[in-house]
């Protein structure tokens, strides 16, 4: 199952959702997606509820784009549900559990 990458906007708010096992090329869209919220300012979520795995690439760009977003004042969450992939990507790599909700 490769990951499906959809994106939502409402409210001048954007929500990129994820689902299945990240795939090479997820990383490149999303980190796309991203930059042209960070340009345009729009408050965005990233949300992992549904994704079953992550890779080194995607974690690399959610947290970087966490900085970035952080650095620019522009809103940024990360969705995960309790003990989902992103929590536990943290965890393994000794960051911890670090969902925004």
């Amino acid at each position: 199952m490769t990951m499906t990458l959809t994106c939502e906007e409402s409210e001048g708010r954007r929500r990129v959702c994820l689902a299945g096992e990240s795939a090479f090329e997820t990383a490149g869209e999303l980190r796309a997606i991203l930059l042209d919220s960070l340009h345009s300012e729009t408050p965005s979520a990233v949300d992992f509820a549904a994704a079953a795995e992550l890779d080194l690439g995607l974690v690399q760009v959610v947290l970087s784009a966490r900085r970035t977003f952080a650095a620019r004042g522009v809103q940024f969450t990360v969705l995960d549900s309790p003990g989902g992939p992103w929590e536990r990507w943290l965890a393994a790599v000794g960051i911890g559990g670090d969902s925004d909700e």
